[in-house]
């Protein structure tokens, strides 16, 4: 069943801000609403309710879905955020109906048995995007059930597999303007999933301080104290995300659409996870999980763009770190990277997409 509320995350929020309103009538967490008085982005972020938040799916989100071939996954293990990576062929997310989508659990490449338990339900949330022709992602937030059974109406061919249905809640644009335009080489291998080389430690050993150091992209996990999760992507100049010593990383939150869901749950649980997916060098991934605190600023670490862009910076003491080496991940090449960093052009944004026309 669904984590009952932990009060005591949003009574520390109110005791430590000058200015609380958390409005209930808004979407969003009430960590979300504070950091939107705190940093002034009040007008943005409703009026990013207002426009791209949708509680269902539109005709426009049903069809994107259809042709994803791979997401990313966050749901809780205890009181962690978990950041999982989804790889099926073209359509493997089946739109049951406007308020329902599923996705065979096989597809998964879990460091977990399950992000639900079978007959459960749990908060989960998905983001997949068209890394291929419109740089768009599409967030679906919502409360997911595990069945062993293939979902009512859905023609599925593939190995008996159990399925998660998600019920919606919340379905929403990630903008394009960061998001590098990539080339599939190759799809993902065969390789069986007991066949995968993975190492934990509980500190960043120098070889993934060297993978860290080469990524542009990760993957961040959270959840709010009510248990509802959030994954975004965290996209910049390669060693954005800077490792501090052997168990620290950093990062900056650059200027966004001024909602600050991830860095609301930050400031609620304070707990993260960030899943690294090298697809062109090393073909591996790094799942870090830790301890985060958000800051103005962090000796040591700056912000790599060549704008001034940067809202907050989040610190992950790191307790989990998995590298996991030659999953069965597709290949894929990106031709350049240099995204618009400052950019507010809604033309390069593609803010409407999903509820234009």
């Amino acid at each position: 069943m669904l984590g009952e509320q932990n009060v005591s995350h949003e009574e520390r929020l109110r005791e430590n801000s000058d200015s609380i309103d958390p409005r209930p009538d808004r979407p969003g967490s009430t960590g979300e609403h504070v950091l939107q008085e705190k940093l002034g982005t009040v007008g943005r972020a409703e009026g990013f309710y207002d426009s791209a938040m949708q509680h269902s799916l539109t005709d426009r989100m049903a069809s994107f879905l259809t042709d994803r071939r791979l997401g990313f996954v966050s749901g809780l293990d205890a009181d962690r955020p978990v950041t999982e990576l989804c790889l099926g062929d073209d359509g493997f997310v089946r739109v049951l109906d406007e308020d329902h989508i599923a996705w065979p659990t096989a597809t998964t490449v879990d460091e977990n048995p399950s992000l639900v338990a079978p007959g459960a339900e749990e908060f989960l949330s998905l983001v997949t995007i068209d890394w291929w022709e419109t740089t768009v992602g599409l967030h679906v937030n919502g409360v997911g059930t595990h069945q062993q059974s293939t979902p009512a109406g859905v023609d599925y061919d593939g190995p008996a597999t159990d399925w998660y249905v998600l019920e919606i809640e919340e379905a929403y644009i990630h903008c394009a303007k960061h998001i590098p335009e990539l080339t599939l080489e190759a799809d993902s291998g065969e390789a069986e999933r007991e066949a995968l080389d993975r190492t934990t430690d509980d500190h960043l050993v120098p070889a993934v301080e060297r993978f860290i150091a080469s990524q542009t992209m990760a993957f961040l996990g959270t959840a709010d104290h009510g248990g509802e999760t959030d994954i975004s992507p965290r996209i910049g100049p390669a060693g954005f995300v800077q490792t501090l010593d052997e168990r620290t990383v950093a990062w900056p939150e650059y200027r966004g659409n001024g909602v600050h869901a991830s860095l609301g749950n930050i400031a609620e649980r304070q707990m993260a996870s960030l899943l690294f997916v090298d697809w062109w060098n090393t073909e591996a991934m790094v799942h870090v999980t830790g301890r985060a605190t958000l800051h103005d600023d962090i000796e040591g670490a700056t912000d790599r763009t060549d704008v001034d862009r940067t809202k907050q910076w989040v610190r992950l003491d790191v307790e989990s770190v998995t590298l996991t080496k030659n999953p069965p991940l597709p290949s894929l090449s990106v031709a350049e990277f240099d995204p618009p960093w400052g950019t507010d052009d809604d033309g390069i944004k593609k803010s409407g997409f999903f509820t234009d026309g």
